[in-house]
């Protein structure tokens, strides 16, 4: 038995000396194969990062339109307002609120992070969520104490800070202070 094990065995080294040849023989071959693949992934991974740069150029053009024109908006509903117009401003309020949801829909696919500060704000926290952004890239507040803290502790340098809020939730201290920190 042991003589049927030995020639099994040198036929599995034939058949691995075979395959090794093959492959020494053609071993130009393949790496010139090899570098084409990689290539060719690197060129699709181009592709992919280009095309995702792009989405997200439109997306922050297109929420920097709706808080554009949110700014408009509640400029002509304080004048409706000292007017007396208060259908004409509670239509341009609605108009200014589904602004605002576009904003909270289309902001998180553009973020990294939100960071929201009062109850009016969950909504923007909650479109994060629904648009799949992580749970620990959302941090809500109610008090804008323990948000500056937050701020000061978590910012750097090198990031990106965009605040919308109203004048009643204090947010010129918070651009003052981060202002001081620039």
């Amino acid at each position: 038995m042991a003589i049927w094990s030995k020639l099994f065995t040198l036929g599995r080294a034939a058949g691995n000396e075979a395959a090794a040849a093959v492959v020494d023989a053609n071993a130009l071959r393949i790496l010139d194969q090899e570098i084409r693949d990689a290539d060719k992934a690197q060129g699709k991974a181009r592709d992919d990062l280009a095309g995702l740069v792009a989405r997200r150029r439109i997306l922050e053009a297109e929420v920097e339109s709706f808080r554009a024109q949110a700014i408009k908006y509640e400029a002509s509903a304080r004048a409706a307002i000292d007017k007396g117009n208060i259908d004409l401003a509670r239509q341009v309020a609605q108009r200014i609120a589904d602004l605002e949801q576009d904003i909270s829909m289309k902001a998180p696919q553009v973020a990294e992070m939100v960071v929201t500060l009062g109850p009016r704000a969950r909504i923007i926290a909650d479109a994060a969520r629904r648009a799949g952004m992580k749970k620990t890239a959302i941090v809500e507040f109610d008090d804008i104490a323990p948000l500056m803290e937050w701020l000061k502790t978590n910012l750097t340098k090198k990031d990106v800070v965009l605040i919308k809020g109203s004048h009643g939730l204090q947010m010129d201290r918070i651009t003052a202070s981060l202002e001081v920190r620039s």
